[in-house]
């Protein structure tokens, strides 16, 4: 089932930004299988298709989708929709993806794969706190707090407690990090959470934050409880 057509779908239907932004979101993370020639080769080198005389990059949502759209499936790699705009960004290429169930493919422009590379970015900001002094932070304004308290707020029961702090290293100037105290049952995972938190706050706010994951008895959490902002 296709999770990036009915987001498709919406956005088509109302065209409201909010809508267009949560469909890049999603394309972002999701990992697409992309067919290559060379498979082993350092830099991956994607297939390249013309959509109505545009030279795009082909991408599949699925691997069951690459495999049924194409006579001779061949090589492919998997690489996350972010990646794959980075690695497209600049270029004169567009990118097509195939849904499941469905006869054409979603086409990106140049201009929507840059932007999604440009906002959800595959390197993720993370703080360690490792010799740095927290202390309060500027006060965000009302939309970055709602930004980020419905970012924490999706997490659910995995982030019992997010802290807004302002990190500081010698010499350096204060940087807005957002400490995330996550549940155990998810450390096996914190990276990939980082980067869902990382990539939603990258998507509506221009000032950059940074993440932190702290265990909950940590000296990291005991400090941002002190001097930070409660999100969530």
């Amino acid at each position: 089932m296709s999770r990036l057509a009915p987001l498709l779908d919406t956005a088509q239907a109302s065209d409201a930004r909010t809508d267009w932004l949560a469909l890049w979101q999603a394309i972002a993370g999701t990992r697409l299988v992309v067919p290559v020639a060379n498979p082993d080769a350092n830099r991956v080198q994607p297939n390249v298709i013309s959509v109505s005389g545009i030279p795009a990059v082909q991408a599949f949502e699925d691997m069951e989708t690459f495999a049924a759209n194409l006579d001779q499936p061949g090589a492919c790699a998997e690489i996350d929709g972010a990646d794959l705009s980075n690695m497209l960004s600049g270029s004169d290429h567009a990118l097509a993806i195939s849904l499941p169930g469905r006869a054409e493919p979603m086409f990106l422009s140049t201009d929507v794969v840059d932007w999604i590379a440009r906002t959800y970015r595959a390197h993720v900001d993370r703080a360690d706190a490792e010799g740095v002094r927290l202390s309060a932070p500027a006060l965000p304004s009302p939309e970055a707090i709602a930004l980020l308290g419905q970012t924490i707020d999706a997490l659910g029961d995995d982030c019992p407690e997010a802290w807004l702090v302002a990190m500081t290293e010698d010499g350096a100037e204060p940087e807005q990090v957002l400490v995330l105290g996550l549940s155990d049952r998810v450390a096996n995972i914190e990276s990939e959470i980082a980067e869902t938190v990382t990539r939603a706050i990258q998507s509506g706010l221009s000032n950059r934050i940074a993440v932190a994951c702290a265990a909950r008895g940590s000296q990291l959490m005991h400090r941002a409880r002190e001097c930070g902002i409660g999100i969530g």
